[in-house]
């Protein structure tokens, strides 16, 4: 005696089969929807307003010692309120310029003002950039001289300074 083993047909070849013989092929299940990570609430900062909180904070660092360099007599109770207000005030006037928006004459000025006063405050710094390990390592491996010239030390430091300037807007409005 002889079993028939059943034949295994694949999924085309069964609808086939089902409309041959005159039978509607079953709906297919609908796919479930996609679920989404639960918001954070309200209070919790993303890593990318923390990030631009710690860059608006080193701004106003930068500012604070531009303001202590230009003015030594200054206490620090009078210099760093303003160093305060002076970064969160431009950071307000140059958000038209990060947002692709209302550029103009003054916004440009603020930002020009912001970068002159982060760089101020990191050119004392970047003068002796030429000192530190990172410098002398990378002197020492491509033959260089460890000694930065002061245009050298003003362009790094307004290069820092338009970074300082930029960073916070860039880093709050950041999505990902």
């Amino acid at each position: 005696m002889t079993t028939k083993t059943p034949v295994q047909r694949g999924d085309d070849m069964q609808a086939l089969l089902d409309m041959l013989e005159g039978r509607r092929p079953q709906p297919a299940e609908p796919a479930p929807a996609p679920t989404k990570a639960p918001a954070l609430p309200w209070w919790v900062p993303s890593g990318n307003r923390v990030v631009a909180v710690i860059v608006w904070l080193i701004g106003v660092a930068t500012t604070y010692l531009g303001f202590v360099t230009m003015l030594p007599d200054l206490p620090w109770t009078v210099a760093l309120p303003f160093a305060l207000a002076c970064q969160g005030m431009l950071t307000w006037m140059e958000r038209g310029i990060w947002r692709g928006r209302h550029i103009t004459v003054v916004t440009m000025a603020a930002l020009l003002i912001d970068v002159l006063l982060n760089a101020g405050g990191l050119y004392p710094y970047m003068a002796r950039l030429g000192a530190t390990p990172p410098a002398r390592m990378l002197a020492d491996a491509f033959g260089w001289g460890t000694t930065i010239s002061p245009i050298g030390a003003i362009v790094i430091a307004l290069i820092g300074g338009f970074l300082i300037a930029a960073a916070p807007e860039e880093y709050w409005n950041r999505r990902d």
